[in-house]
This record gives structure tokens, sequence and C-alpha cells, in this order.
């Protein structure tokens, strides 16, 4: 049998994981940590998920679960406490690698064990906005 795990549950954990760290809400608060969408005028800096892929895997054993693709991403300007935004994006990286690494919980959608692992860390321009950094976190978190 094949099917999806249900890709809010592992954002959920994600968010929750990411706003509950003290060294990481030390550099972006809590309050600046979304999913996917984001308010129109964020306050900077911020993070916030990406999309999701979910594909599915068949597990004879333990039954339906998935791979679930995704992202955590963090946008910085230059500001008094942190100058360069470039290495503040490398910093933000660097923790949320470690929080999402840590995760390791018990269930997701009903099915047991969910693990997370950092498959990509990388800090670009932001084409947005002039002098601005973007800082991407790309993950595979394992539901069986």
């Amino acid at each position: 049998m094949t099917a999806l795990v249900e890709s809010v549950d592992v954002a959920g954990v994600i968010l929750t994981a990411l706003k509950a760290d003290a060294s990481l809400t030390a550099l972006v608060p809590a309050a600046r940590a979304y999913p996917e969408i984001t308010p129109g005028e964020p306050a900077w800096p911020f993070m916030r998920l990406g999309t999701m892929t979910d594909i599915p895997v068949r597990h004879d054993v333990t039954g339906p679960g998935a791979n679930v693709l995704g992202s955590v991403h963090v946008f910085a300007k230059a500001n008094p406490a942190h100058p360069d935004p470039a290495k503040f994006c490398k910093t933000v990286n660097r923790h949320v690698a470690r929080i999402l690494e840590a995760i390791d919980a018990g269930t997701v959608n009903g099915e047991p064990s969910l693990s997370i692992h950092v498959t990509q860390a990388q800090e670009v321009a932001d084409g947005a906005e002039s002098g601005a950094r973007h800082g991407v976190v790309l993950y595979e978190a394992l539901s069986c």
C-alpha cells in the first residue's frame, strides 16, 4: 500500500522546533518564523518554510510512509546588530540545520517515526531587495 503523509504535520513539527530554539530566536524572533506564506510586508530578518514535496514510499513491514522534501528560508538585510547579511544568513543556516537534524518525533499523522536530514544549505543574493541576502536549508524528512 502506498500513501502520502500530510506535509502540514511535518511543517508544524519544523516550525515548532524552530520557534522553540533560543539561539535561533535570538537572531530571528519566533514571531517572524512563518509557514510558506508570509505577511505582505514582513519585518526583517524573517524565516519561512518553502513548498514541500511528498514522495510516497512503500513499507511492506511498517505500512505507508513518505519522504518529504522541503526547505527553510531566511531573509536578511544589514542592520546595526548584524551589519553583514551574508554572514547572518550563514549563521542562521547553521542553526536551522542543527535544529532540523535533531528532530526525531514519535509520530506524524498517526504514523510512527519522523526524522529529518539536511541535504544542502546555501546563501545567495536576494534579487527582490538591494543589499539583502537569502539563506536556504534543504532537507529530507523521512516518515514511516
